[in-house]
């Protein structure tokens, strides 16, 4: 998923800024009820897929269709650009969480 993009990007880098550094964060959550501790989750999911950028050039809602939710990513988008964020956030679907 990440390879042929990061090479392309190191290619056009300027090498006078040294090593391309990469750092991942994550959501890390504990705890006994699996579906609760997803749904912490889904607001920030929600505004990444639905609400980044512009609706035709959004990182992570391309992403989203390609780990393979493009109708999910659409819905997201859709609903969170027109105000409506709680629906949104329920049509993350589980799986991607």
């Amino acid at each position: 998923m990440w390879g042929e993009p990061l090479a392309a990007g190191r290619a056009r880098r300027d090498p006078g800024l040294g090593p391309l550094d990469l750092h991942v964060g994550v959501s890390v959550a504990i705890g006994d009820d699996v579906g609760h501790l997803h749904d912490l989750d889904r607001p920030n999911r929600a505004l990444y897929i639905g609400g980044m950028g512009a609706r035709d050039r959004n990182f992570y809602n391309d992403l989203a269709r390609r780990f393979g939710y493009p109708e999910a990513a659409g819905t997201i988008q859709d609903l969170y650009l027109a105000g409506r964020k709680a629906e949104a956030e329920a049509a993350v679907p589980a799986d991607l969480l």
